[in-house]
């Protein structure tokens, strides 16, 4: 599914090789801290949409370094390849 995805398009290929690589969720700053792409979203978007990757996403809370709740965030999962 990878290899459908052109060599231009750096970012979406680093979050795709990134969501292959785990099979637990992800967000948003990790994917900027492991990939690089500050905009995830988008680049969800494009593997969802134009690449038709099967990608579940759900908003959900976390608790951030002080303890407190802060959200909604976005988990993003990949749910199977073909």
């Amino acid at each position: 599914m990878i290899e459908q995805i052109p060599e231009k398009d750096r970012q979406v290929r680093r979050v795709g090789d990134y969501l292959k690589s785990t099979t637990e969720e992800v967000t948003p700053l990790q994917i900027w801290t492991d990939c690089g792409c500050y905009r995830a979203s988008a680049a969800i978007h494009r593997l969802r949409h134009r690449y038709s990757w099967p990608i579940e996403a759900r908003r959900g809370y976390t608790k951030n370094q002080f303890g407190e709740k802060v959200g909604p965030i976005a988990f993003y999962r990949l749910t199977r390849l073909a």
